[in-house]
């Protein structure tokens, strides 16, 4: 018997476990139902399984059917306890969707260039940032798009829009990318992709 292993009770000394005249009970061991049900109270289940229980089926098994003949059988893990192998794994799992996640989210982190140029209301600049963002994620090359001619007289164009309302605009861009972890050039040719459509579809600009 290893040291681990609770000792088995004593018989007792007299007929029908009666005690003899000033003779002290000895401590029992509590159950194994009773301490799983004080871990369980407690909150360190899982510690008491990974201490208690030997690593093989049949040892997790038996401490399901005790718990379901306790009342506890609705605490019990859905897909009961697992092997520590298992549980590895599973941790590894969950590992790697924490780095993927925290990649996914910093690849929709907005670049420091671009969110200058939001600031400052230059959109050629953006469209050229864009511009070469999508060059080097897809391979395709897009034209370049002419910086916007000033009028003589200072004065913006009819179709030129005040520099506010692009920055709002951007500003809304950058929450929807955001949110919905795309980058913000994939969102813009997705937005131009279905406003030439609704052009095709209606003649209206």
């Amino acid at each position: 018997m290893s040291d681990k292993e609770n000792p088995l009770p004593k018989p007792p000394k007299t007929p029908f476990g009666r005690r003899r005249a000033g003779e002290e009970e000895e401590p029992r061991q509590p159950l194994m139902a009773d301490r799983m049900a004080m871990a369980m109270a407690e909150g360190k289940l899982d510690e008491f399984m990974k201490e208690n229980l030997p690593d093989n089926e049949q040892a997790r098994q038996l401490a399901m059917m005790m718990m379901s003949m306790t009342g506890m059988g609705s605490m019990t893990p859905p897909m009961g306890f697992p092997a520590p192998g298992q549980e590895s794994a599973a941790e590894a799992r969950a590992d790697d969707q924490a780095e993927q996640m925290q990649k996914t989210g910093q690849e929709a982190q907005v670049p420091e260039d671009v969110m200058k140029a939001v600031q400052a209301g230059d959109m050629h600049q953006l469209m050229e940032l864009l511009r070469r963002e999508h060059q080097k994620r897809t391979g395709t090359e897009i034209a370049s798009v002419p910086p916007p001619l000033s009028s003589p007289s200072g004065e913006a164009g009819f179709n030129t829009a005040p520099a506010g309302i692009e920055k709002e605009v951007l500003d809304q861009l950058i929450e929807i990318a955001s949110a919905n972890s795309v980058t913000l050039d994939w969102l813009i040719l997705r937005a131009m992709k279905v406003y030439i459509e609704e052009y095709r579809q209606t003649g209206r600009l």
